[in-house]
């Protein structure tokens, strides 16, 4: 948008040569200047300070009205001596130089004190408006980075709290492992032996004994796997994505909406069914950042009629034919497994991603296996 606003005024304030001068038409000077002109404003963003950039441009523009004595040709150089106050902050003496440069030029074309009198008033009107603008501008652009670097500690923080947390459950898990590990460890373990001990003393019926010494060497060998398990921070279903939704929050711009309803949150999912869901979650969050550059997600788990889960993620998106990359095909596969569906589309400017499975037979034979 700036850019081509740019090259309308200066293209417009050329034409005016035209208009005052008709004979520069035929003069191959007048395009040659004007050439130069627009393609050194197009060149713009190759400079490190444009402020040079445009005050050559004014000083080529001063030269070409003043030699062929175009008392209206001043509105170019002011243009582009505006361009060059709204470029950058520079410093007040360059100001100062280059309004001298134009009132100069201005005074040389003027031929009535009257009229280089009300074209400074123009040319001071301008200038205080660039400036005015600049500052604005300036300011706005401090704010903007200042935003950024707030957000960026902003992140930062949340990573170091959830690395934090992290940190404090481990070493809580570990703590509780080590108290289970030292207190109901060495009590069964001495249980084992005293009933082996019993065991070799009894000159009678001692399968009582041998069995309770099998319960003892059962219970024991559970505990430990017990230990083991707590120890490894082993984190699943809902609570993995909670924490991938707090990760992705903390490392990037991104507001996620987490809704679960119909007692989503406290549904029992075997291995294979926490896996999809968080596999569905996982590509649905990566697709929409990635693809929509997404900047609020909704993510919504859900049980339809007490035997179907559901899981969407829903982006804002503009509407595009597609083709489902390697990601949706896995898993349209795994919620085919689970005897489930899988869908996406988009819907009123939102891409959704939907998958469905049952889990009434799933939850009735885990039930009758523990």
């Amino acid at each position: 948008m700036y850019f081509w606003l740019r090259l309308l005024l200066i293209s417009t304030s050329i034409l005016l040569w035209l208009i005052e001068d008709q004979a520069l038409l035929s003069n191959p000077v007048y395009w040659l200047t004007a050439g130069v002109l627009i393609a050194g404003a197009s060149s713009e963003p190759l400079w490190k300070t444009r402020f040079y950039l445009y005050s050559i441009l004014t000083f080529i523009a001063c030269l070409f009205t003043y030699e062929y004595q175009l008392h209206y040709g001043w509105a170019a150089s002011l243009v582009f001596a505006s361009f060059a106050f709204l470029s950058s902050r520079i410093p007040l003496w360059q100001i100062g130089l280059l309004f001298s440069l134009v009132s100069i030029h201005v005074l040389l074309l003027s031929e009535k004190l009257s009229q280089f009198l009300f074209s400074m008033v123009v040319a001071l009107l301008v200038f205080s408006f660039a400036i005015f603008v600049l500052r604005l501008l300036e300011e706005g652009k401090q704010k903007q980075i200042r935003i950024e670097e707030l957000a960026y500690d902003q992140r930062m923080l949340k990573r170091q709290l959830l690395l934090e947390e992290d940190a404090a459950k481990q070493a809580e898990r570990t703590r509780i492992a080590r108290d289970v590990h030292d207190s109901v460890g060495h009590q069964l373990t001495a249980l084992a032996m005293q009933l082996q001990i019993a065991e070799l003393k009894e000159t009678g019926d001692t399968s009582y004994i041998i069995e309770a010494k099998q319960t003892a060497r059962t219970a024991l060998e559970e505990m430990r796997k017990a230990v083991k398990a707590l120890e490894k921070e082993e984190i699943r279903g809902v609570s993995m994505i909670v924490r991938l939704i707090r990760k992705l929050e903390a490392e990037s711009q991104v507001y996620i909406s987490f809704k679960t309803e119909s007692g989503a949150l406290s549904q029992f999912l075997d291995d294979n069914q926490s896996t999809a869901v968080y596999r569905f979650v996982q590509e649905g969050l990566t697709n929409a950042m990635r693809h929509a550059f997404a900047k609020q997600i909704s993510v919504e788990l859900s049980i339809a009629g007490g035997h179907t889960y559901i899981a969407t993620v829903r982006n804002e998106a503009t509407p595009h034919s597609f083709v489902e990359g390697f990601g949706l095909t896995q898993l349209r596969q795994r919620f085919e497994e689970l005897d489930g569906t899988f869908t996406t589309g988009y819907q009123d400017n939102y891409f959704v991603m939907r998958g469905a499975f049952p889990i009434g037979s799933s939850k009735e034979a885990n039930h009758s296996n523990c």
